[in-house]
């Protein structure tokens, strides 16, 4: 990986304020993004929800916004487990101890409604695919997502999710088949 790199402030960098740190100014691209990706989902009570890398920076905003009107099953490491349980997730699965497909099948053998994935891609997103139920849903937020093809399945939303540096809607690039279930009261947005 480089060291440095050239770019262009646009859509995708903003310019760091002089008055923040380098981790201080990095926290409202992750506030956005966890947003977005949470908007995104649409969520309703009682959904079941796997999030993949909830123990990372970008977990620690996503996990705890939809707490309370559906189950988080978070993935972690180790002890990150009860931090993210503390985050509000409602169970956590250790990804170096279990395979997550397999353990979050045993739990929910219907699959979860929604795979919130902050970290896979490629194979190993494919894989965990299998845990999501018929006409469930996957949000991504890592480049590398397969295309909808790729999963093998006509069922699956997938949706790749990021937030633009400037403007207050999500930008949403891919979305193959819209989500199985909508409802009025969303249907304004």
């Amino acid at each position: 990986m480089a060291e440095y790199a050239v770019v262009t402030v646009g859509d995708y960098l903003a310019k760091q304020p002089d008055a923040l740190s380098l981790e201080a100014s990095a926290l409202p691209g992750m506030g956005m993004t966890g947003l977005a990706v949470v908007e995104a989902g649409e969520f309703e009570s009682g959904e079941k929800v796997l999030v993949i890398g909830a123990g990372g920076s970008l977990g620690s905003v996503v996990v705890p916004m939809p707490t309370g009107r559906v189950e988080v099953i978070a993935t972690a490491a180790g002890e990150d487990g009860n931090y993210v349980r503390m985050l509000g997730a409602g169970s956590s699965i250790d990804y170096l101890a279990a395979d997550v497909t397999v353990e979050s099948l045993c739990r929910h053998p219907g699959g979860v409604d929604t795979i919130i994935n902050l970290a896979l891609r490629g194979e190993p997103l494919i894989g965990a695919g299998r845990a999501i139920r018929p006409g469930g849903r996957l949000l991504s937020t890592t480049s590398g997502t397969p295309e909808q093809s790729e999963f093998g399945r006509e069922d699956l939303s997938v949706t790749v999710v990021y937030r633009r540096a400037e403007g207050p809607e999500p930008h949403i690039p891919r979305h193959r088949r819209p989500p199985a279930r909508r409802h009025a009261a969303r249907s304004g947005r």
